[in-house]
């Protein structure tokens, strides 16, 4: 039976072992205790019950403290020279004896003792066992510290003898059992021997000192408690430890008595009992609450990559905003102004959730933005914002991923050196790109082959399961919330989402369309798919050719003049090998970039381009995937510019260079017959096929299903779905906002109809239509697209081997008609292509989406148009063009809550309502700062005029007057002056500074923003945003009197700092000069958005490139306006220089350096006319010519 002293020994080692540095022979001693005595039962039934002993548990508390607990522990603690707290070995012992007491001794109630039978003996013993180690477990490691080798070997060598299991042990047994049975007359006395033996033991010595440590065997009289069996097994299993012949003299009553209880007056004055009040008790709930969140937080973050804390996240998002639809989705929410804005609200906390997630989450929103169009458009323009950027891993992270992938490093993988080593190849440690899911390195290998090494994110594997389970939960949230059946397509999608993040699926994919590619002849010459390098791929890893080229997007490189040489292509074009670098590279193995730059086509100047066609283009573009949806069932359904490459031939030819191949789908060829079909029969208004085809697909709209696919409205139908739009309700505008929301949903669900019929790979085609629909219109709309694809639609119905040589003929005399029917859209074509070259329209794919949004723009979601993916690449190139041309662009979607814009404009015209005397209290010119109140027509820039019928109130960062900048008198720092007088003062102060805060976050954005349309990394900026001068400036022009040309709200001019940012009324009045048409332009107000324009700064930075343009204010509207422009102009220390590829390589930079606060200063004398100015108006001086008045504006 294995009692006490082998399972105390367990539970000593197995809490040492973690601390210390336990040796072999301590174990062994545990092997030997535990396994050795199995005997030991038999013996104690045959030694102790056969003797007629009749152990009993009463006390039992006591015995085992005293008699078995701290006797043992001392002594064990003592011989394997642990050192140990006498004080808290006793309390142990209580704590131990208590358990024990609880646990094992109601079995023997009733008078039962324990050798009543073998049953009773072995489930107490069982019972002893159990809880004596589990007590031991809960207090030894707190004084173990450690036990050496030397007595663990010591012990070891005498518990692998048989003197103590086969003598010393019976032989205990034997003397306990004969002691009990002469002892039982000694009752009473027993009792005065027990309190002096306990009065002994407290006050006996700690180990340590002079007195010899007393013999285990020694068991002192014990008066009316009977010796449990696990005694003997304490007592015989330490006696052989260090034998001693020490006499002893064992006693027990023949009759077992209760101990006698104490007085009540010996037990001294009763202690009142501790109480708490209720804050300590949630304070300590409110700590333990926090430890556990903490832990779990660190566990997680540190061994699931943050998953639970993400889904988690997740799931309280998802309840939020259901709780906001249940609220109020109805004609007149209770807690929003309108429906429009519950949606914006929680688009924008979905926005925050899957940026804030990242990863996986990330690719979720681009999955969801390609069905964007069944969700209201504040969830469209959200899910256009979804672009796939996100930071890049360390390269510790990348390290881990191919030695966990390839077992080896990645020198030894791809064969580089990162010291220089002659004769490897290198590879750089940053990648050249960072997406959500992976990144890519570039490299040389020992042969010279240039390859992109794309690298998946360690933590996606993590994060994989628990994102695409969140996904569900919160699309079914989804689906229940807006009454669709949303929720039928998730499966589809995670799959998809999964094989996207499998690089042997993108690879087996790569090499698929090469194959398709390369047995094509309408496409082999046109079309390349770079080589994988099997070897060196994985599953989280893969090895492709280095691709030189020119993105999609950067329209002006694939025009511009070709200055490559003659009879010259692209570096790599078709596959060729990449010229080698010369000698220096070899020599910067360490340098962040290793990569040889390629660009001596673009010319000494770097002006050039490829000198390629747009039209020939995107030809390429359209029949490329034209033929994977119509001829070869395999689409690739993320081509937005990112993924396009464009390089030049030797013969002039443009060449389209397709990558990432993770996202595909494959068409079973029934389906693809029917999609051709269909296709077929949308263009020559087939209505009975059409509807044939999508009433398998499970639609119950044909029309509608049918504009969502040409992204145009389709006019071959019955019109139902038009006339029910114009039948809503017109009586108010709220309800028939209501009615068109009710109306969307119900063209959603008829859209996806029966969900066990509709062929989910739908989800991805539309996707790749609508990424070519928005190529084809960023790039001017070279080519009719629709054509195009219906004529490869029409063509794959001749050249499906899957048909019979009948239908191949019938089909053949059909395309000869359905030719000459798509001649009359070329009529279409080229008359928009004509009035484009005048500059009177756009393309015609502006046509077709100006067409849809008129058919869409009162549904609430928009049904039948869906959101751009592509927004982000033609976004920075838009905003490009729109700084180089105009210096102006409109913002929308830019997170500042339209509460606080409400809010700002109330405040606003509740101080310009108070009286003049009142106002002119904190005139602008009182303590300086630069802050406070400015009169009407204190400013004058157009100077014929009376001056600028506005007043204004000037706030910044509310920055105490003992700060550094305001001391050293930095220019626009200082403390605010906030108007007592308002309506509400303190409600006043706590919005202006929550909304100066906020502008300065968009502000920052912004320009990282345009430091990427100047191809510049976002940090360029260095410390500018550090103490920026920002100034929120209120201003209220008055009603405009007469008619005179010379009066202004706000005279012609350009802007002092970086870029301003304004928020204004509905009434309107802002004009802007367009140097194109040389006009004044009106710029009508859009509610929440705001007007965005370069000021004179951005101009200095960039070498003139960008436009600070001329605008004005004149409010002819007959009401008072009201706006809130926002100045951000950086810190006052900060210099201003040109940006180092926007400098002109023989003249230089135009401008000298200057700092802000030189440069703020210097505007505002020149405005104010005091002597101070720095002349930079003057060096900017120009007419404008409107009317019949030359208005000079120096």
């Amino acid at each position: 039976m294995r009692f006490s002293i082998e399972l105390l020994l367990l539970s000593i080692f197995l809490f040492i072992s973690p601390i210390a540095a336990i040796g072999t022979s301590c174990f062994k001693v545990v092997s030997a205790l535990v396994g050795r005595p199995t005997h030991l039962f038999n013996k104690f039934q045959s030694e102790i019950c056969d003797a007629g002993c009749q152990p009993t548990v009463p006390h039992w508390d006591l015995w085992t403290r005293n008699n078995t607990f701290v006797p043992a522990v001392r002594s064990l603690m003592h011989r394997m020279n642990v050192p140990h707290k006498e004080e808290a070995l006793l309390q142990m012992g209580d704590d131990v004896a208590l358990t024990i007491k609880k646990s094992c001794g109601p079995m023997l109630g009733g008078g039962t003792h324990i050798c009543s039978d073998a049953e009773t003996l072995a489930g107490f013993g069982n019972c002893f066992k159990r809880n004596f180690l589990k007590a031991s477990i809960k207090h030894l490691p707190t004084l173990i510290p450690m036990a050496s080798e030397d007595s663990c070997k010591e012990q070891l060598r005498f518990l692998e003898g048989d003197e103590l299991w086969e003598v010393t042990i019976p032989q205990n047994m034997r003397d306990y059992a004969k002691s009990i049975i002469s002892n039982r007359t000694h009752r009473l006395s027993g009792i005065k021997r027990r309190h002096s033996y306990l009065r002994e033991r407290t006050a006996r010595p700690r180990l340590g000192d002079d007195e010899p440590e007393p013999h285990l065997s020694y068991i002192p009289a014990h008066h009316a408690v009977i010796s449990h069996p696990s005694s003997m097994a304490f007592a015989t299993h330490f006696r052989p430890l260090r034998p001693k012949s020490r006499p002893f003299q064992l006693r027990h009553a023949s009759q077992f008595q209760p101990l006698v209880p104490p007085s009540p007056s010996s037990l001294g004055k009763p202690t009142a009992a501790k109480t708490y009040t209720r804050t300590r008790k949630w304070l300590r709930r409110f700590f333990y609450a926090s430890l556990v969140t903490g832990v779990a937080y660190g566990i997680d973050s540190q061994f699931y990559a943050s998953s639970l804390t993400r889904t988690a996240r997740t799931f309280s998002l998802g309840l939020l905003v259901a709780i906001d639809y249940k609220i109020n989705f109805r004609p007149n929410p209770p807690l929003a102004s309108s429906i429009a804005a519950v949606h914006a609200r929680n688009a924008e906390r979905l926005s925050d959730l899957l940026r804030h997630n990242g990863g996986l989450y990330l690719k979720m929103g681009q999955a969801i933005a390609m069905q964007s169009a069944i969700l209201p458009p504040e969830f469209q323009h959200m899910f256009s914002r979804m672009f796939d950027d996100a930071p890049q891993n360390e390269w510790k992270d990348v390290e881990k991923v191919i030695r966990e992938d390839f077992g080896k490093s990645p020198e030894e993988v791809f064969g580089v050196s990162f010291t220089g080593e002659s004769g490897k190849g290198v590879m750089e440690r940053k990648a050249r790109a960072s997406a959500s899911v992976a990144q890519v390195h570039w490299a040389r290998l020992q042969d010279g082959s240039e390859v992109a090494i794309k690298i998946q994110k360690r933590e996606i594997v993590q994060q994989l399961a628990w994102d695409l389970w969140a996904f569900k939960v919160v699309t079914f949230i989804y689906s229940k919330v807006f009454d669709i059946p949303f929720y039928s397509l998730v499966p589809y999608i995670s799959e998809r989402l999964s094989l996207e993040t499998d690089f042997v699926n993108e690879a087996d994919n790569s090499e698929n369309m090469a194959k398709l590619v390369a047995g094509e002849p309408r496409l082999r010459d046109r079309v390349y798919i770079p080589r994988v390098y099997r070897e060196l791929s994985s599953s989280r890893v893969m090895t492709a050719e280095w691709v030189e080229g020119v993105r999609l997007w950067d329209k002006q490189a694939i025009t511009r003049p070709w200055r490559g040489g003659w009879r010259q292509g692209s570096p790599g074009c078709h596959g060729t090998a990449l010229d080698q670098p010369g000698s220096l590279e070899n020599h910067r193995p360490r340098a962040g970039k290793l990569k040889p730059e390629r660009d001596y086509w673009r010319g000494n100047n770097n002006r050039g381009g490829l000198g390629l066609s747009l039209k020939e283009v995107m030809t390429t573009m359209v029949d490329l995937f034209s033929a994977q949806m119509f001829l070869w069932g395999h689409v690739h359904c993320d081509p937005h510019p990112g993924n396009i490459f464009i390089r030049r031939k030797p013969n002039g030819q443009p060449e389209l260079v397709l990558i990432d191949h993770g996202l595909y789908i494959h068409m079973e060829p029934g389906f693809r017959h029917q999609y051709a079909r269909f296709w077929k029969a949308l263009l020559t208004f087939d209505n009975r096929t059409l509807g044939e085809i999508v009433k398998g697909w499970g639609v119950t709209n044909p029309d509608i299903f049918a504009s969502a696919t040409l992204m145009r409205p389709y006019s071959g139908g019955d019109m139902s779905t038009q006339r029910g739009i114009k039948g809503l309700s017109k009586s108010q505008r709220a309800e028939r906002h209501y009615e068109m929301q009710q109306a969307a949903r119900k063209a959603i669900r008829d859209i996806l109809g029966d969900e066990t019929k509709w062929p989910q790979e739908l989800i991805f085609i539309g996707r790749n239509l609508r990424i070519v629909q928005g190529n084809n219109q960023f790039l001017g709309s070279p080519v009719n697209r629709v054509k195009i694809t219906g004529i490869w639609a029409s063509r794959a119905l001749i050249e499906s081997p899957d048909l019979s040589l009948v239908e191949k003929m019938r089909n053949l005399g059909r395309h000869c008609v359905f030719r000459m029917v798509l001649f009359t859209t070329d009529i279409f074509f080229y008359f928009t292509k004509v009035r484009q070259f005048l500059r009177l329209g756009g393309g015609m794919e502006d046509d077709l989406e100006a067409q849809m949004q008129v058919m869409a723009k009162d549904m609430g979601s928009a049904a039948f148009y869906g959101a751009n993916e592509v927004a982000k690449e033609h976004l920075v190139q838009q905003i490009r063009q729109a700084c180089e041309r105009f210096g102006f662009f409109q913002l929308i979607n830019h997170g500042i809550p339209a509460d606080i814009q409400a809010a700002v404009l109330k405040h606003s015209t509740d101080f310009f309502s108070l009286p003049t005397e009142v106002k002119e209290r904190y005139d602008q010119d009182i303590g300086g700062y630069n802050r406070g109140y400015e009169r009407l027509r204190s400013q004058n820039f157009e100077k014929r005029t009376k001056g600028d019928l506005k007043e204004g109130f000037y706030l910044g960062k509310d920055v105490p007057a003992d700060d550094d900048y305001v001391l050293r008198g930095r220019f626009g720092q200082g403390p605010n002056k906030y108007p007592a007088e308002v309506t509400a003062p303190d409600e006043f102060k706590r919005v202006m500074d929550q909304y100066h805060d906020l502008m300065v976050d968009l502000g920052v954005s912004i320009l990282q923003v345009l430091a990427q349309t100047l191809s510049l990394d976002k940090s360029v900026f260095g410390d500018f945003y550090d103490y920026p001068v920002s100034i929120l400036r209120l201003l209220h022009y008055p009603p405009q009197e007469g008619s005179t040309d010379l009066e202004r709200g706000i005279g012609a001019h350009t802007d002092f700092g970086a870029v301003t940012m304004l928020l204004q009324d509905e009434t309107g009045g802002l004009q802007v000069w367009n140097n194109v048409t040389s006009d004044w332009v009106d710029v009508t107000p859009v509610s929440g958005a705001y007007v965005v324009n370069l000021g004179n700064m951005m101009m200095q930075w960039t070498n003139d490139r960008y436009l600070s343009n001329l605008h004005r204010v004149i409010n002819k509207s007959g009401k008072e306006r009201f706006s809130v422009p926002f100045f951000l102009s950086g810190n006052p220390d900060f210099t201003i220089r040109c940006l180092p590829n926007c400098e002109d390589p023989v003249l230089g930079a135009k401008h000298p350096p200057v700092t802000v606060h030189e440069w703020m200063v210097g505007r505002y004398a020149d405005t104010y006319g005091t002597s101070e100015g720095i002349g930079e108006m003057r060096r900017h001086s120009c007419q404008v010519v409107y009317g019949s008045s030359d208005v000079n504006l120096l």
